[in-house]
C-alpha cells in the first residue's frame, strides 16, 4: 500500500493528466468498474473549471450560446491545467486559446470580447489607494513642476481593441452581473439587436476603478500618447515635450495640465 502523500498525487495525476497509476490501488467494488468510478472525479474536476468560467466569462457565454461556451470552456480546461490555489485566478488565457482555435475576424472579435472580460475584473480586484487631488497639486512651486513624476492609480489599465467586442459586450451586459462597470463615454446599449462580432476600426480604451466602481472610456490620439507617457514613468517635462509630437510646441504645457487635471478629478493618480 503507497503513503498517502504518494496516493494524493497520483489520485491528482489521475484527475488532471489522465494517468492511470492509480487505478491498482483502488479497491474493488461489485461492479468491478474502476475506470468509471474514477471518471465521476474527472468530471467533476472539469465541470467545476468549467462553470466558473461561465461566471467569469458571462457575456461571452451569453453571446456563443450556452452549448457551445460550455464546449470551449472544457476544451480550455482540458488543454489548461489550473496552477493557481484560487479559482479566482484560472482563465486568464481563454481568449488567446479561443483566437488560437479560428483566425477569422468572428474569433478575434470574441476572443477580444473574453480579454475585455478578464480586464474588467483584474480592474476590480486590484489593490485599492487614495488618489491624489486637485489640492494637493496645487501646493507645488512653479519652479519644480519639471522634475515631478505622477504615479497612476494602479486599478489603471489599457485595453486596445481592432474588433467590435466593446459593443458586443455592452449589449451582452445588459442585466448581467458584468454590467456593474460604468461606461464615462455612453450609457450601456440595448440588449436587443445584438452586432455580429467581427472587424473594426482600432480603438484605445482605459479602465480603473474608484473605490467599488469600475469605469472605463475610449482615448484619442493624443491622450493616448500623455497616458502611456505616464505609465512608462515620464516626468511632467518629459510628458510635456512627449505631446510636441502631435501638439504645437507652445501648447504641449497646457495640454499636459489639462490632461493631469482631468485624470486627478476622475481618480486616475495615486501619488506623485
Amino acid at each position: 500500500m503507497s503513503t498517502l502523500s504518494v496516493l494524493q498525487r497520483e489520485f491528482q495525476a489521475r484527475v488532471l493528466e489522465a494517468r492511470s497509476t492509480i487505478a491498482s490501488e483502488l479497491a474493488v467494488c461489485p461492479d468491478g468498474d474502476v475506470a468509471k468510478r474514477l471518471h465521476i472525479y474527472e468530471h467533476a474536476y472539469q465541470t467545476r473549471l468549467a462553470d466558473a468560467l461561465g461566471r467569469t466569462y458571462s457575456a461571452l457565454r451569453r453571446g456563443l450560446g450556452g452549448e457551445s461556451f460550455d464546449e470551449l470552456a472544457r476544451a480550455f480546461v482540458r488543454a489548461t491545467p489550473s496552477r493557481h490555489r484560487s479559482i479566482r485566478d484560472y482563465g486568464a488565457g481563454l481568449g488567446a486559446f479561443l483566437a488560437g482555435r479560428d483566425g477569422g475576424d468572428a474569433a478575434r472579435a470574441w476572443a477580444e470580447l473574453a480579454d475585455w472580460q478578464w480586464l474588467l475584473t483584474d480592474v476590480f480586484d486590484a489593490a485599492a489607494a487614495v488618489p491624489l487631488t486637485v489640492a494637493s497639486v496645487g501646493s507645488v512651486p512653479p519652479e519644480d513642476w519639471g522634475r515631478i513624476h505622477f504615479s497612476l492609480h494602479p486599478t489603471v489599465r489599457r485595453f486596445r481593441s481592432t474588433t467590435n467586442a466593446i459593443e458586443l459586450w455592452r449589449h451582452l451586459s445588459v442585466d448581467a452581473e458584468d454590467a456593474d462597470a460604468r461606461d464615462v463615454d455612453a450609457s450601456a446599449a440595448d440588449a436587443r439587436g445584438t452586432p455580429a462580432p467581427g472587424a473594426a476600426a482600432p480603438v484605445e480604451w482605459l479602465l480603473w476603478r474608484r473605490e467599488l466602481t469600475t469605469s472605463y472610456r475610449s482615448l484619442d490620439g493624443t491622450e493616448t500618447l500623455a497616458i502611456d507617457a505616464l505609465r512608462a514613468g515620464a516626468s511632467f517635462a518629459e510628458l510635456c515635450v512627449r505631446l510636441t509630437e502631435s501638439e504645437p510646441e507652445d501648447l504641449a504645457p497646457l495640454r499636459a495640465a489639462q490632461f493631469l487635471r482631468g485624470w486627478i478629478e476622475s481618480g486616475l493618480i495615486a501619488g506623485m
